[in-house]
């Protein structure tokens, strides 16, 4: 648990998933899923249950909720935590960190949203020059991970079917849009917590 956000939960093979869904709406991204003997033997994690969602949330019980919108369910209406393309990577990290936020949205000086930076965009740091932490957003982005350039989007008209899915190719979350404008951010805990509820939201 360096992270801070993944703290040792085991989960026994044979636990509801649901489970680990509530473990999940406190932002723990996975948790251990281990024998009757305590030995690991994989893990589950946010995006497994999305991805299972997703596959189900247009039939059965499930349909009425994966028909609603975002707007209906009150989900990415809490606004974005932005910061320019020209801003120093060291710095967004801080903002990051003092926000307590996993991912912050790249505006250009009209606020626009032209990309977003977040732990992922990290990972393979140990195989780079810490010279890179130097460098602008957009200079660090372009040059380490240009697929962040090109934010995925939603608006608030959308069904929860087609925002999962969307998550489901391999996202930790999208943007809610009005236009070039992030209004909102719909995340993996977000989606945990609304899978969660024993009441969807009328």
């Amino acid at each position: 648990d360096f992270s801070g956000r993944d703290p040792y939960i085991p989960l026994y093979h044979k636990s509801p998933a649901s489970e680990a869904v509530q473990i999940f709406t406190y932002g723990v991204h996975r948790v251990t899923v281990v024998d009757e003997n305590g030995c690991p033997e994989g893990t589950i994690s946010q995006s497994d249950v999305n991805k299972i969602a997703s596959q189900n949330l247009h039939m059965g019980h499930l349909k009425h909720v994966g028909e609603r919108t975002l707007s209906s369910l009150v989900l990415g209406q809490g606004g974005v935590i932005g910061v320019p393309m020209s801003m120093n990577v060291v710095v967004a990290l801080n903002k990051m960190k003092s926000e307590g936020v996993s991912a912050l949205a790249v505006v250009d000086s009209e606020g626009n949203l032209k990309g977003n930076l977040s732990a992922r965009d990290f990972f393979m740091m140990f195989k780079r020059s810490f010279d890179d932490l130097a460098l602008t957003v957009g200079e660090f982005l372009t040059k380490v991970s240009p697929g962040s350039l090109t934010p995925s989007c939603v608006s608030t008209n959308d069904h929860l079917l087609d925002v999962s899915k969307q998550i489901a190719t391999g996202l930790h979350h999208v943007w809610v849009c009005e236009g070039t404008k992030a209004v909102g951010v719909v995340t993996l805990t977000d989606m945990m917590i609304l899978f969660n509820a024993a009441e969807i939201p009328s």
